[in-house]
């Protein structure tokens, strides 16, 4: 981007301008059409056509109602609360409640700052009957047009998912557990798992590829894999590890979409399906998929 508009003689603060807006000077969301010819003009139309290419909406088991049920995390899991806080980006953009990481290390040392944070804890332990709030799993999804795609087209456009950040701390806990359990992971798994990243894969490649000379080394990309992460599934991967399958079972519950594009809410549509994108949750049921 930066080369094509050098090239095109733009003025510095153009590019000043897009650096602190990105998303503000970007093509409009016109007319849509899908692979099948139909065409969709209004924002409800839209929002059926952006939800049907990115979200899955069969439908399923009502999520119970929350329970309360007070007591104090464990002074472990208030440890990994506040690790993981410190670990995030206040650059990260807010979810549907307008609260930022950056705010929220703001208040963690005030009343309702610490309150808020114990009670990530909380339903990061599922202590008792206590469940994560609808209003912490609620999400919105901003839709973005990909660079160089044809922008008519409903799968032109990628979608951003913003979610809540307290509800992302507890699942930044749960995924601290199950680092603890090397019999649900591959010896060879590096996606999500603490002490080893791009790096090591990339080592273990060339160390494969220098004693195996004439081997073929495949990569494959799953289409969607957001969404072919099952509840019955996940129930199976951890059938022997009771909190951590009932958490994920109610964490996998349908969840409330809000929908936007160019800044205008299109609605709203219910998940019934797959794993938020960008949770720290995913690439374990990727890994297992």
């Amino acid at each position: 981007m930066w080369t094509s508009w050098v090239s095109e003689g733009k003025e510095v603060w153009d590019i000043v301008r897009v650096c602190k807006n990105p998303f503000g000077m970007r093509e409009r969301c016109g007319t849509l059409k899908d692979g099948a010819g139909n065409r969709y003009e209004t924002s409800e139309e839209k929002l059926r056509a952006f939800t049907a290419h990115n979200l899955i909406t069969d439908p399923t088991e009502e999520r119970a109602a929350v329970r309360q049920h007070r007591r104090p995390p464990s002074t472990e899991t208030m440890t990994h609360i506040q690790h993981a806080l410190k670990k995030t980006r206040n650059s990260s953009a807010p979810g549907p409640d307008g609260i930022s990481w950056k705010l929220l290390k703001m208040l963690k040392d005030t009343e309702i700052g610490r309150a808020v944070i114990e009670d990530a804890g909380q339903v990061a332990e599922r202590r008792g009957a206590t469940r994560m709030l609808e209003s912490w799993r609620a999400m919105k999804m901003v839709m973005i047009p990909k660079p160089g795609k044809d922008h008519t087209a409903v799968k032109g456009w990628r979608p951003i998912v913003l979610g809540n950040v307290v509800g992302k701390l507890a699942e930044k806990v749960v995924a601290i557990e199950l680092q603890r359990h090397k019999e649900l992971w591959h010896e060879q798994a590096f996606a999500g798992r603490k002490g080893r990243g791009a790096i090591d894969s990339v080592m273990l490649m060339a160390h494969i590829a220098e004693k195996h000379p004439q081997g073929v080394i495949v990569g494959r990309d799953a289409q969607s894999a957001f969404n072919t992460v099952r509840r019955e599934h996940a129930r199976h991967i951890l059938r022997n590890h009771r909190w951590l399958r009932d958490w994920i079972h109610d964490w996998l519950a349908p969840r409330q979409f809000t929908m936007e594009v160019d800044g205008q809410v299109l609605g709203s549509v219910t998940m019934t399906g797959g794993t938020p994108q960008g949770s720290p949750l995913f690439v374990f049921f990727l890994r297992n998929h």
